[in-house]
């Protein structure tokens, strides 16, 4: 590889330039593994919801359906409550 690629200041600014449509970073990604830290970084930080990062989380107290989160009633008991 290049060694203008070795300065992270240059690779972010050709990442910049490629941020939309988002799926080019997100094939820079999956193509390149010294571009594909800097590409996850503003891919992440492009985020419009939290929908993406929670959909990383194990699949528990929480269910999407058509990019809707549900959580269930909490069966914890509400701190503060009369006893």
């Amino acid at each position: 590889m290049h060694r203008a690629f070795d300065s992270d200041d240059i690779v972010y600014s050709i990442l910049e330039h490629l941020k939309f449509p988002l799926r080019n970073l997100r094939n820079v990604a999956m193509t390149c593994s010294r571009l594909a830290g800097p590409a996850l970084n503003i891919l992440w930080s492009e985020q419009s919801s939290l929908l993406p990062l929670i959909m990383c989380l194990p699949q528990g107290p929480w269910a999407s359906r058509m990019r809707l989160l549900i959580f269930p009633e909490s069966r914890l008991p509400v701190s503060g409550s009369a006893s």
